[in-house]
């Protein structure tokens, strides 16, 4: 947290705007040193009659990015009613994480990491708009699950775990087990009856029948 009080009482949202930009510098450059970054940030605006009011965003995953994060906040900084002046300010980091410097190469080897890495980025950020204008119980995302059957292999999570989810994707696209090469090719809406034989109970098949035509299992 930061705080900041005010040599004469703010009276306008540029006085307020300044104070969020000054207030973001101070702790973003606590958090560079500690390799930190926050979920949620919150500013709160102490009044001259003796109020507060604050307003808040919450982010997908943990960042420190200046511009990211003040763009959140532009759209909700009108809700702050100086009234008869704002003595003072306070802005807050919570749920914090450690956020790991990004290096840039020219290495073959990482280009798709890196192109990985800029992709749940922008996503992230698509996502934090629309749940801080929104609502992020209105913004849902997909997470995979690790299934065969296609309608039982991903679930709806609530928009603040859209970071984890697209890390879950990539893990999921990186095994071959759930390649789309290894998916059933078709799909019936109600099971059709196959006579497998195997070289012992609960083993794995050798050849089986379906629809009168006998088959056997090569892999």
């Amino acid at each position: 947290r930061a705080p900041m009080p005010c040599p004469e009482p703010a009276l306008d949202i540029t006085a307020i705007r300044f104070a969020l930009e000054e207030l973001f510098s101070r702790l973003a450059t606590r958090m560079e040193t500690a390799t930190q970054g926050a979920r949620a940030w919150r500013l709160t605006a102490f009044h001259a009659d003796g109020g507060s009011s604050a307003v808040a965003v919450r982010l997908s995953r943990a960042s420190r990015d200046r511009a990211h994060v003040l763009r959140l906040f532009e759209d909700k900084l009108d809700r702050i009613d100086p009234g008869y002046g704002i003595d003072g300010f306070l802005l807050e980091a919570a749920d914090c994480d450690t956020v790991d410097a990004k290096q840039t190469t020219l290495a073959t080897d990482t280009r798709a990491a890196a192109a990985n890495e800029v992709l749940a980025a922008e996503l992230s950020g698509l996502v934090d708009r629309l749940s801080n204008r929104f609502g992020e119980n209105n913004i849902t995302y997909a997470t995979p699950v690790k299934s065969h059957v296609p309608e039982r292999a991903w679930r709806m999570i609530n928009a603040s775990s859209a970071g984890q989810a697209v890390q879950q994707w990539q893990e999921v696209e990186a095994e071959t087990v759930f390649r789309t090469t290894s998916r059933p090719f078709r799909l019936f809406d109600a099971p059709e009856a196959a006579d497998v034989t195997a070289q012992v109970p609960d083993g794995p098949p050798l050849h089986f029948r379906w629809r009168r035509v006998p088959r056997q299992i090569t892999r």
